[in-house]
């Protein structure tokens, strides 16, 4: 499974594609199908200031250094463990293409169900790149403390996803 979208200098999203509706549809997210988002501001669909600084750096270097780069991360269904590829590369001096591959899917005997807080008490942090949740005074998967989980997460980056990604604009510099 493979999706892939583009944003202008001006994070729009001008294009999406691969199985872009279907991936949306399949999660529950009707309203991030192809015709809502394309002319979108990308901001508009990404949740946590750390996270936009972060892909902000990320965004920065590829269009200064026009270098792919490429980043594994997790984006887990509530009854899965998924591991996604994230390639950037600059099309063209004002566009670049975020691809995402599926590298691998392992369905788990729990069920991890995170939902956006209404308001930010009894929340719980979680590392947008790595989906490791903040209990009990340390980083962890949720899949492997072998219970139900039910979580509102603000979304953040753990210490060993920000420490590996501490060079990311120059890694593609």
């Amino acid at each position: 499974m493979e999706t892939y979208y583009r944003i202008d200098r001006n994070y729009q999203i001008v294009d999406v594609g691969g199985a872009w509706d279907d991936f949306a549809i399949s999660n529950g997210s009707d309203e991030c199908v192809s015709k809502y988002v394309i002319g979108d501001n990308l901001r508009n669909h990404i949740t946590g200031d750390v996270i936009w600084m972060w892909f902000e750096a990320l965004v920065t270097g590829v269009f200064v250094s026009g270098k792919t780069v490429e980043r594994d991360y997790r984006c887990d269904a509530p009854y899965a463990r998924r591991l996604f590829k994230l390639t950037c590369v600059l099309e063209a001096p004002e566009t670049i293409c975020f691809t995402h591959k599926l590298i691998s899917e392992e369905a788990m005997d729990t069920t991890v169900a995170i939902s956006t807080p209404t308001r930010l008490s009894n929340t719980t942090p979680r590392c947008s790149i790595c989906n490791s949740v903040y209990l009990d005074g340390e980083w962890q998967d949720p899949f492997s403390l072998n219970r139900d989980l039910m979580l509102q997460a603000t979304y953040t980056m753990c210490e060993s996803c920000r420490d590996a990604d501490a060079d990311l604009s120059a890694r593609s510099a």
